[in-house]
């Protein structure tokens, strides 16, 4: 239960947010709105923000967690698919490069990691995080953890529907 001053609506990846001053938390916070079960109006006005300063709140690192950078992701996509990754907009602060093997660096500013777990992990082997090792190990426990339901699906894995 939270009590805050709503400031926008944002449409993110199919998903409806609400970003909003969080009373509690004094500090930013950005709701998914299908999570919210009970909202009511209460007789005090909301907080108002200026809207540069929410900006500045939502654009500094990666993906819908919005928030001050606390690291800078550094990625290697392979040369196979330097074409698809050139150009690619992760974050109005990137920086990206080709590399000498031909493959594409990309450096993204980040604030929480989930989003960018899962955005690194759809490209599979052809990229590789190089820094920071947090989140290189992050990468690996999430590879490891899929490699084990597919090693154990011939004995019954958590995906398997129930009967």
């Amino acid at each position: 239960q939270r009590l805050v001053s709503p400031q926008r609506l944002t449409f993110y990846r199919d998903n409806w947010y609400l970003e909003a001053w969080c009373h509690q938390r004094d500090d930013y916070r950005t709701f998914l709105l299908s999570a919210i079960h009970t909202a009511e109006n209460l007789p005090e006005p909301a907080l108002q923000v200026a809207r540069e300063e929410l900006d500045r709140y939502t654009a500094e690192s990666y993906g819908i967690f919005s928030g001050k950078a606390t690291g800078i992701a550094t990625l290697r996509f392979s040369p196979k698919i330097a074409n698809r990754i050139k150009g690619a907009i992760w974050h109005p602060d990137q920086i990206q490069y080709t590399n000498k093997l031909g493959g594409i660096d990309m450096q993204i500013p980040y604030s929480d990691s989930r989003e960018l777990v899962r955005d690194v992990l759809r490209w599979g082997s052809d990229v590789l995080v190089l820094s920071p090792e947090t989140l290189r190990s992050t990468i690996n426990q999430e590879l490891k953890r899929a490699q084990a339901q597919y090693t154990t699906l011939s004995t019954g894995s958590p995906c398997e529907p129930h009967t």
